[in-house]
């Protein structure tokens, strides 16, 4: 705790706010458990991946499996949230994405949020209205592992992440533009980011085994972004399509379908065209004509089909 560096304050997916305090021979105490339904007594567990605490008040934020920051005070720790911090559009989300990870700014009045499968939000703490957000950062991906978020800067100008394509980017905090973005991480992925207190220094881990700390350099300014569109468009374009696979979706049918509509709205166009009278007139032959015009349709467009879908489906950098 800022305030207090003898007292440790975790959190862990059997859902319990869990404090220490150094000073005392006495094991952890229990704070709180926390429900997905502060509303009833006995509601589902809920699994916790993250906590941070006010730099000066007596207050934290916890986010875990599902939509929500929750903000408590401490010295009335119940599960009954001063906030339950969400943007609109996620709270009736057919499929519930996670927070996996929450943070303060240097003065309590913000708080960052990373959603997986989605983007990083940011929170007015002060007088925060339910379903709004102030900021939306997005261009990389959090899907897999546990994606850490955090402030950079002195005065926490800069919005810094990591991502499943093995870098680090860098948001103005106000205009939500990419400023930088880097290689973090040999294992493809970056996981934390913990900035130092007073100097600009970075300190990061992923999926290899080392921390790796990051000092600013003059050897290359302006940063060179050269190959940024291309990354977030892979970005972009991974997310859609990992999306498909996680239902189990196939594409061999997929690409079927696509063939099998545009013949069959080609066909009603040709017929609804030949109109009236004429059509029923020459009905048999219509059918037959149309038929063959689907056929060769099939023929000649489903490679250019099958490389217009393929052409989207990328790697990691």
């Amino acid at each position: 705790c800022p305030q207090n560096p003898s007292e440790i304050i975790s959190v862990g997916e059997d859902g319990y706010i869990l404090g220490k305090d150094l000073r005392s021979d006495e094991s952890q105490y229990e704070m709180l458990q926390v429900t997905s339904d502060s509303q009833r007594k006995y509601g589902r567990k809920l699994s916790l991946y993250s906590i941070s605490h006010h730099p000066y008040a007596p207050e934290i934020c916890v986010s875990g499996c599902d939509n929500f920051v929750r903000v408590y005070d401490k010295r009335n720790m119940k599960n009954n949230p001063l906030h339950m911090m969400c943007p609109e559009h996620l709270l009736d989300y057919a499929s519930i994405p996670s927070v996996t990870c929450c943070v303060y700014n240097n003065t309590g009045t913000e708080i960052l949020a990373t959603y997986c499968d989605e983007n990083i939000y940011l929170f007015n703490n002060l007088c925060y209205e339910k379903g709004t957000f102030l900021h939306c950062y997005k261009g990389h991906v959090n899907q897999q592992t546990i994606k850490g978020v955090n402030f950079f800067g002195p005065n926490c100008e800069y919005i810094i992440s990591g991502s499943d394509c093995g870098n680090i980017y860098y948001w103005d905090k106000n205009t939500e533009a990419i400023l930088n973005f880097m290689p973090g991480d040999v294992g493809g992925v970056i996981n934390c980011l913990e900035p130092h207190p007073s100097v600009p220094i970075l300190a990061t881990s992923g999926l290899d085994d080392n921390i790796k700390i990051w000092t600013p350099s003059a050897e290359t300014y302006p940063p060179d972004l050269a190959d940024l569109e291309n990354c977030v468009l892979r970005n972009m374009t991974r997310s859609t399509f990992e999306d498909i696979d996680a239902i189990g979706f196939d594409h061999g049918l997929f690409h079927f379908f696509i063939r099998h509509y545009s013949c069959r709205r080609r066909g009603l166009a040709h017929a609804t065209r030949r109109g009236g009278s004429n059509e029923r007139r020459n009905r048999t032959n219509d059918e037959a004509s149309t038929s063959t015009n689907d056929t060769s349709s099939d023929n000649q467009n489903g490679d250019s089909d099958d490389v217009r879908v393929h052409g989207t489906t990328c790697g990691t950098q």
